[in-house]
């Protein structure tokens, strides 16, 4: 029918729906990736889980026991002088950040700069202030060096330990870890849950969606076709009252050719 059919093509008409499907099958994809990373994560963290299924009794028989004439204190003198000297140096650092506090608040300091130009004022100030500066760096310098001192007396004294006390600090350790994997993959489980409840209504709402617009598009097909066959069928209509009529043969089947001297079944 040429320019007469002016119905859309379907891959037109339907752009918007392909389009959200397309975004559909890319976080569907997104999701399925996630989906193996917390199954990997779930396949890795077995032995630990099983830990957490175990009863109290049973973990009291897991728990390495003391062994018969060993100590269960642990002692270092140079440990107890470092964390001592970190206390020191934390005191320190409190002073120096209320001489600061004073120094800023004085009106003395303010009073002095009023009358002064923008370059003697800043000058008067990192004179007042560069003491401070001086003994807070330096504190920070301390800190370093007797962390630094602490980690190493640390390490010394979690190697001297007895080999009980070693595994007991390993079963702790294995618990603990046990206890953060459960709860993260209880939120991953919680948000795949979410999501999956959620994708499934959306997914629903476009086959619905889907659904009508196929429907519409067939009404719409018969409406177009009715009114495009509408005007021929009255031309046609009027051309066979004009002409005398004629007579009819009967019409071969649909898969045979019509005899010579015939066409569709009708005589010239």
């Amino acid at each position: 029918h040429r320019t007469r059919w002016t119905r859309a093509a379907s891959r037109d008409a339907a752009r918007p729906l392909l389009d959200e499907v397309s975004k559909h099958r890319v976080h569907l994809q997104t999701a399925r990736a996630s989906d193996a990373l917390v199954q990997r994560k779930l396949e890795d963290a077995k032995d630990k889980l099983e830990l957490l299924s175990k009863s109290q009794e049973d973990l009291r028989t897991l728990v390495p026991m003391m062994v018969p004439g060993t100590s269960a204190m642990l002692k270092s003198d140079a440990l107890r002088q470092a964390l001592a000297q970190l206390d020191s140096i934390l005191g320190e650092r409190d002073g120096i950040r209320q001489e600061i506090k004073v120094l800023t608040q004085s009106n003395t300091m303010l009073s002095g700069l009023q009358d002064t130009g923008a370059v003697d004022a800043a000058s008067r100030l990192q004179a007042q202030f560069e003491p401070l500066r001086s003994r807070l760096a330096a504190n920070y310098a301390a800190q370093a060096a007797v962390l630094n001192q602490i980690e190493g007396e640390a390490m010394k004294l979690q190697s001297s330990a007895p080999e009980y006390m070693r595994a007991r600090s390993q079963m702790v350790a294995d618990f603990d870890a046990a206890v953060t994997t459960h709860m993260t993959l209880q939120a991953n489980f919680s948000e795949g849950v979410e999501f999956y409840t959620r994708f499934q209504d959306t997914l629903n709402k476009l086959k619905d969606r889907i659904h009508d617009f196929a429907l519409l598009r067939n009404i719409e097909k018969d409406d177009h076709a009715q009114a495009i066959a509408g005007p021929m069928a009255n031309m046609n209509l009027q051309g066979s009252a004009q002409q005398p009529a004629r007579a009819y043969a009967p019409q071969n089947p649909y898969y045979q050719y019509p005899p010579p001297g015939q066409y569709y079944g009708r005589q010239p």
